[in-house]
């Protein structure tokens, strides 16, 4: 298969002395980097735990953020490759309309990014980066319909690589599942369930070759849920009592995963149980859920309407089979996308934090331990 290979261009090297609040480290966030920047950062993976990565989207020449308010041609690729006492935001240079939904981590030289392009006539290509260590390079992928997207990438091996989001043909009304498989050649598209009229994937997850689970939406009020069996994918029922869209995913071991949307919900057992987190309100969105040890993180948002109608963080923590909701530093408005453990059990997040009374304080990472 053909790369298009694209040298790595180091647009901004943070040193140690603009880390804020390092040297934290309890069982709520706190804020390692602050990075600026007018776009925002979707997803975060470690391959140490002092080597991380995240991607997502910013805007190129657009320091007042006025290209926000319109999605287009003007977004550009933002990966993010950072330690305890600095960061660097590296992109491919000559790419734009792009923005990146998930990375995934397989080695330090050894890394995938997926997400979509948005391109003339209102539509939208298929993108994956691959890391070699060196430079970004840009593969061919299968795009089919008039606008598909990638919004979640897994490793089963560095020869076995699944990333799922949704496509929509020329004018239908509706959209299907989308999964593409990576052999360590090419890539190439899979069939999977469609169940619905508005069928979406938006994560990945794996436990072993045979099982690969992918979740999504069908519409806005039902989970979606697939599960490959090593050949073919199949849909997996959710009890009707569980509604809205699954976001993200962690599986665990063999037939036990957590997913996260409007609720944090577990299957094992062949069975759907819904988490009792603190204080739901039923305004939650959880973004991402990531497990290890025993040890469970959900991060999103919560609406508020006061003082001003906005999102505050929000983050909950499960340990020794209690749940318990983690605080940010600072009083702040904003939302969290990603969280990823890393091998010490440490919990990072990535996300936005604004004032709506004053200038943006754009995108963070942060860190919490378990107590």
């Amino acid at each position: 298969m053909r790369k298009v290979v694209v040298a790595c261009l180091v647009f901004l090297v943070v040193p140690a002395g603009a880390v804020a609040q390092g040297g934290n480290c309890d069982a709520n966030f706190h804020i390692v980097h602050e990075l600026g920047g007018s776009g925002e950062l979707y997803d975060i993976e470690f391959s140490a735990p002092n080597d991380g990565w995240a991607v997502g989207f910013d805007y190129a020449n657009d320091e007042n953020g006025v290209a926000t308010l319109s999605h287009g041609p003007q977004e550009r690729p933002w990966m993010v490759h950072f330690d305890h006492d600095s960061f660097e935001s590296i992109t491919p240079p000559h790419e734009s309309g792009i923005q990146l939904a998930s990375v995934e981590v397989i080695a330090s030289n050894d890394i995938y990014a997926a997400g979509y392009r948005f391109i003339p006539r209102r539509r939208a290509e298929t993108v994956v980066f691959h890391w070699d260590g060196i430079a970004w390079a840009r593969m061919e992928t299968p795009s089919p319909g008039m606008r598909a997207y990638l919004k979640g990438v897994v490793a089963v091996a560095p020869t076995d690589i699944w990333t799922v989001g949704h496509f929509s043909r020329r004018g239908e009304y509706g959209s299907r599942t989308l999964v593409l498989h990576f052999d360590g050649t090419e890539w190439e598209r899979f069939r999977a369930p469609s169940p619905a009229r508005f069928s979406t994937l938006n994560a990945v997850g794996t436990a072993s070759q045979r099982q690969v689970w992918a979740v999504g939406g069908k519409g806005t009020s039902r989970p979606l849920v697939l599960r490959w069996n090593g050949t073919e994918w199949r849909n997996v029922q959710v009890p009707r009592r569980i509604g809205g869209t699954f976001e993200a995913l962690d599986v665990v071991a063999r037939n036990e995963l957590w997913a996260s949307g409007r609720h944090i919900v577990r299957y094992a057992d062949r069975q759907w149980r819904l988490s009792k987190t603190p204080d739901l309100r039923g305004s939650e969105t959880y973004f991402d859920v990531a497990v290890a040890g025993g040890e469970v993180w959900s991060v999103g948002h919560r609406f508020v309407l006061r003082p001003n109608e906005t999102v505050i963080p929000l983050a909950v923590h499960r340990s020794g089979g209690e749940w318990r909701r983690a605080s940010f530093e600072g009083d702040r408005y904003g939302h969290v996308d990603g969280v990823a453990l890393d091998s010490t059990g440490a919990a990072w997040a990535i996300g936005g934090t604004f004032d709506p009374a004053g200038p943006d304080v754009g995108d963070v990472i942060e860190k919490a331990c378990s107590s």
